[in-house]
């Protein structure tokens, strides 16, 4: 019997992060898996001033990730495609509201 010990270098866990698994997280209880095609549709069945407002709101958030994105990483050009991003996202969501103002 041997008193010392065998290491055996192994290497790291991979970090599998992918779109799927994100989408996973969507997913409500016991029910299948949300893919981006499901969210689309379900976006476009919905009322049309709901859906503008959603939109928006996405569009907004993106923009806003890119624009301090930008911001951090001294990049002008994304930081000023967020920004568009960003205002595209409160119009659309403008749009919405009006839509719903007047029963559209």
């Amino acid at each position: 019997m041997s008193l010392t010990k065998q290491h055996s270098l192994s290497p790291p866990p991979r970090l599998n992060y992918s779109p799927a698994r994100a989408l996973n997280k969507l997913r409500p209880a016991g029910g299948t898996a949300a893919t981006s095609l499901q969210i689309f549709y379900d976006l476009n069945d919905m009322d049309s001033s709901s859906s503008n407002k959603i939109k928006g709101s996405l569009h907004e958030a993106k923009g806003k990730i890119k624009q301090d994105t930008g911001k951090v990483t001294g990049n002008r050009d994304l930081e000023e495609r967020g920004a568009a991003e960003k205002t595209g996202g409160k119009v659309e969501k403008k749009v919405g509201d009006i839509k719903k103002v007047f029963g559209k």
